[in-house]
């Protein structure tokens, strides 16, 4: 396999492409709104999203047009737009507000804005969010920016609690994992942001002991809430390596002081179970994967390979550092390629293949499947529970054959 992202060209989205996008992901503060700050055609995504997920009430838009650029006068837009929008809505207990790549180029100070709202709606908290493509391939990114502004508004708590809050996944895990258990014998909770109903709920994350980050993108903000709020952190990503899997545990408890005493063993079995299970109910199907499903499509790969199943392609935009080592035992034990759903190629490289079984909506569309496992971007993976959920969805979409438009649409999925 050859190294991937080597080379520069433009880049393909097919209709498929989509998931947690920046105005979704800042709706999981609750009792809060977005002022959406960009130029009219920047609106079309999140507005479709804020329509297909049901929270069109809480996002407005601040369209920019060149007279507002060149006159000067944005900050003051700013102000006056969110004056008038508290006056025809009722005051949200937040607001964020979110600037596209336009913001960037002009350089706004942000401090000026929000210390001007604050002194004019001292009953609400504001932040700032950022859209802005171009950062994609720098140390800020979009979906890094969104995690420390989702965090942003917390503030500090007196107390730290026997609690473990869950960060970096946009849906808690699923509650048969053992992750809960586990943490439940070392005498913690659990809490996530997707949990919390109100604003007040969600400041208890301040007193939380320790934030599990569980994706990458967490990682920034986790640093930041140390540094504000005292709260610890640990990377414990997603994995699909057993090894790996019970280190992260390992590493938690080590973390929390605790001498862990939780058994495995069944867990183990249960997965070893499931695995077999699975792979009759695939037969000969060949499998894809695709990076939409998972953050990690290498590693599963690694382990549906090492357990007889016919995977042939992992479809990826790029290979993460942190999946170096499974891309290598790909390229030196296995015959599956690597294809990028985001090259200019990959249109013509489509194919029609009902049979193959897709793990993820990129390669589900470029290879014309019929049968396709619902899963997008980790939603309640975590540890051995986690793999078992994944294998289940397998199992149910092997032999279930069904329409990806629909599941698209059912989904919500906006480009």
């Amino acid at each position: 396999m050859k190294p991937m992202g080597t080379e520069s060209c433009v880049a393909y989205s097919s209709p498929a492409h989509g998931g947690w996008g920046i105005v979704r992901v800042g709706m999981l503060v609750p009792e809060s709104c977005q002022l959406f700050v960009c130029p009219s055609a920047c609106g079309r995504h999140g507005a479709i999203s804020a329509k297909q997920h049901g929270y069109k009430d809480r996002l407005f838009y601040l369209y920019l047009d060149e007279a507002d650029i060149v006159s000067g006068g944005y900050e003051s837009l700013i102000v006056e737009s969110v004056d008038a929008l508290f006056a025809a809505i009722e005051k949200p207990k937040a607001l964020l507000i979110v600037v596209s790549c336009l913001d960037d180029l002009l350089g706004t100070d942000h401090r000026v804005i929000l210390s001007k709202l604050e002194e004019n709606h001292p009953d609400v908290q504001f932040g700032i969010g950022h859209m802005n493509p171009l950062s994609s391939d720098g140390k800020l990114p979009p979906a890094v920016n969104i995690q420390r502004s989702i965090y942003g508004f917390l503030e500090p708590s007196k107390e730290h609690l026997p609690v473990v809050n869950i960060l970096g996944c946009h849906v808690p895990p699923d509650s048969g994992c053992e992750l809960y258990p586990f943490l439940e014998e070392l005498g913690f909770g659990t809490r996530h942001i997707g949990q919390c109903r109100t604003f007040a709920e969600y400041q208890k994350l301040s007193s939380g002991r320790l934030n599990l980050v569980t994706g990458s993108q967490a990682k920034r903000a986790a640093e930041e809430m140390k540094a504000r709020l005292g709260v610890d952190w640990l990377f414990t990503p997603i994995s699909y390596d057993p090894e790996e899997i019970e280190d992260n545990y390992r590493r938690i408890a080590q973390r929390l002081n605790k001498r862990p005493g939780f058994d495995f063993a069944p867990w183990r079995g249960r997965l070893a179970a499931a695995l077999g299970e699975t792979r009759n109910a695939v037969g000969g199907r060949r499998i894809v994967i695709d990076d939409s499903a998972t953050t990690r499509p290498f590693s599963l790969a690694k382990l549906l390979v090492q357990n007889g199943f016919p995977v042939t392609e992992v479809c990826a935009e790029a290979c993460p550092a942190m999946e170096n080592g499974a891309f290598n035992w790909l390229d030196q034990n296995s015959a599956v390629r690597v294809t990028e759903h985001t090259k200019h190629t990959a249109p013509v490289m489509r194919e029609s293949d009902p049979g193959v079984l897709a793990i993820g909506f990129e390669c589900a569309y470029l290879h014309g499947a019929a049968h396709v496992v619902d899963q997008i971007e980790d939603e309640s993976q975590y540890g051995y529970g986690g793999i078992m959920l994944l294998l289940d969805k397998m199992r149910k979409a092997s032999s279930s054959p069904v329409s990806l438009q629909e599941l698209i649409q059912d989904y919500g999925l906006v480009i």
